[in-house]
């Protein structure tokens, strides 16, 4: 528990909010509440790439390769039928390295997660706009939408997807807004058949401006 203590409070897994809310919520044997608080910017700031270009943002610095999260990788071996379910952002990149094979991984069939109602109203367009040519070279299998306020309904989404499945392998790519990854992390904590790709970024200064509205998560966990 020490050794756990420990690693719960370094700097590099704080920053993840993934594998740090898995980490602990799986950690935790005895029925508890958790809460969790996200406060959310008043803006992020713009990079153009192209003057016309009125969606796309510099956010991270540096986004790492996409791997498993050790301890929420389910695959014994990789098989020919393994479905991604990817929780989108505002930065493509991400996406497009999760589904690039040279990466390491191939998938049968994958699934976008747009948030839809965003924090601010328009977000929803920078995320979709920013990801229309990738959706024109991987095409989806189907497009979802979640709340990005809620937990709850990430959480949901997640298993009524994976329920409508027969696939062999199901992996998740939580790459959407924070309370979206607690409810991801919430489902994989129960569910240790699904598998969790991440990318780590390095999140860039000055991406964002001000604080807007905080968010405040509380979780019931009964065993």
């Amino acid at each position: 528990m020490a050794s756990l203590m420990r690693s719960l409070s370094s700097p590099s897994l704080a920053k993840h909010s993934v594998s740090t809310a898995s980490v602990i919520i799986i950690s935790l044997k005895k029925d508890c509440k958790i809460g969790f608080i996200y406060s959310q910017p008043c803006r992020y700031e713009k990079a153009y790439a192209d003057p016309q270009d009125t969606h796309s943002f510099s956010l991270s610095n540096q986004i790492n390769q996409v791997d498993y999260i050790p301890g929420f990788n389910s695959l014994s071996q990789q098989g020919s039928n393994v479905f991604l379910l990817a929780f989108v952002g505002f930065e493509d990149t991400r996406l497009s390295r999760a589904l690039n094979p040279d990466e390491g991984s191939s998938y049968s069939d994958f699934s976008p997660v747009l948030c839809v109602p965003p924090f601010i109203t328009g977000w929803e367009n920078h995320s979709l706009m920013n990801h229309v040519k990738l959706f024109q070279e991987f095409t989806p299998y189907e497009v979802h939408f979640t709340s990005a306020f809620s937990f709850v309904t990430s959480y949901n989404k997640v298993l009524s997807i994976k329920q409508s499945l027969s696939t062999e392998t199901f992996v998740i790519a939580p790459f959407g807004p924070k309370p979206t990854s607690v409810g991801v992390a919430l489902c994989v904590a129960e569910n240790e058949d699904i598998s969790v790709i991440y990318d780590f970024p390095s999140q860039a200064e000055g991406r964002s401006c001000g604080v807007g509205a905080t968010h405040y998560m509380n979780v019931l966990l009964e065993h």
